[in-house]
């Protein structure tokens, strides 16, 4: 999940905050990426930078998965044990 800083003032880091608290992060597999936080503009710079690579990070890693392809009918076959 992406969005404004939870640290931040405002709604969208007030709903983030709700999230956490209610546990919604430690019931599912989810990660948040702050975009956005208050300061200056190299602060916010930095913030941005580091949700740009975090995001990329997380996203080469969940390509780098194995996909989880069917089997072939010859394939369950042969782990089966049924190939003569």
């Amino acid at each position: 999940m992406v969005g404004t800083s939870p640290n931040v003032r405002g709604g969208i880091a007030s709903l983030v905050r709700s999230y956490y608290n209610s546990g919604l992060f430690r019931r599912f597999d989810m990660r948040y990426v702050p975009t956005h936080c208050d300061g200056t503009a190299a602060q916010k710079a930095v913030t941005a930078l580091k949700a740009y690579v975090s995001l990329s990070s997380l996203l080469l890693s969940v390509l780098a998965l194995p996909a989880a392809r069917p089997r072939s009918r010859d394939a369950r076959a042969s782990a089966d044990g049924d190939e003569p």
